[in-house]
């Protein structure tokens, strides 16, 4: 469905949440033959990993900040996000 509509933009909220694994496979393709925005919001690192993700957002202070590790780089993208809590 996500590849054959015409919708520009995307914002999927958890999209895996008790999900078997070949659903996700499916999600996970059908994402990353995706030709328009996503904001995608997930916690499972594995998934983020998997998209295409080109930029990372946090939030810190009530305001949004880009990232400047992505799920594809676990190691520094946790860090940085546990510095954001430390910093609050």
């Amino acid at each position: 469905m996500i590849s054959i509509s015409e919708i520009d933009l995307l914002i999927l909220d958890e999209p895996i949440n008790n999900l078997d694994i070949e659903t996700v496979e499916q999600i996970v393709v059908g994402i990353n033959d995706y030709q328009g925005a996503l904001w995608v919001i997930s916690h499972d690192i594995d998934f983020l990993s998997r998209i295409k993700i080109t930029q990372g957002f946090k939030l810190r202070e009530q305001t949004l900040q880009m990232t400047n590790y992505l799920p594809s780089t676990p190691e520094q993208y946790y860090r940085e996000l546990l510095e954001c809590d430390r910093l609050m």
